[in-house]
């Protein structure tokens, strides 16, 4: 049985942003990282209010786009990903910078931490022991705020959390270690 999930009208999602605590997001450089998904998705309709109500109190409006595997997107792709017609590009986004993740360049990645062959044995059912690098785009280093803005749940492998920033920027090892595990 599946849940019945509704939609918000256009009203209600600039309302429901309109509420967000705006002393959270003054002065600080945000990084706003976005899945890539399918163009026909709700992501226009979500990356548009959220960017009217915060940008003009940060320093700082950011957006990466999070590839998983897939290949860079052009400035025209991350556009039309996020809804911004060409008119308003220079316009309402010339100090906004867009990044692709760029998992495939190292010299793009920070290690936090590691998993540990016993950590990698418990999640993997003993399938798979070794120890695992966990890296991250090295990109947050200059931001204050990351915040992660997707329409909807995308399917994690069991016992992983649906969308988290690990989700998102950590590659190559972890990424490739949990598509296996699904």
């Amino acid at each position: 049985m599946t849940a019945s999930i509704s939609k918000l009208s256009s009203t209600q999602v600039r309302d429901w942003f309109s509420n967000l605590p705006k002393q959270d997001f003054a002065s600080q450089r945000i990084l706003l990282i976005v899945p890539k998904v399918e163009p026909r998705t709700t992501l226009p309709s979500l990356f548009g209010p959220l960017f009217h109500e915060i940008r003009p109190l940060c320093l700082t409006f950011d957006v990466m786009i999070a590839l998983g595997s897939q290949p860079p997107m052009s400035d025209s792709q991350i556009a039309r990903l996020l809804g911004i017609r060409d008119v308003e590009r220079g316009r309402l986004f010339f100090q906004t910078h867009f990044f692709n993740h760029e998992f495939d360049r190292p010299d793009r990645l920070m290690t936090i931490g590691m998993l540990t062959t016993s950590e990698s044995a418990d999640a993997a059912g003993n399938s798979l022991t070794r120890e695992i690098p966990v890296q991250i785009n090295s990109r947050i280093r200059d931001y204050d705020l990351l915040l992660v803005l997707s329409p909807s749940a995308q399917p994690r492998p069991q016992g992983f959390p649906e969308e988290t920033l690990a989700s998102f920027l950590v590659w190559p090892e972890v990424k490739c270690w949990t598509n296996w595990l699904a």
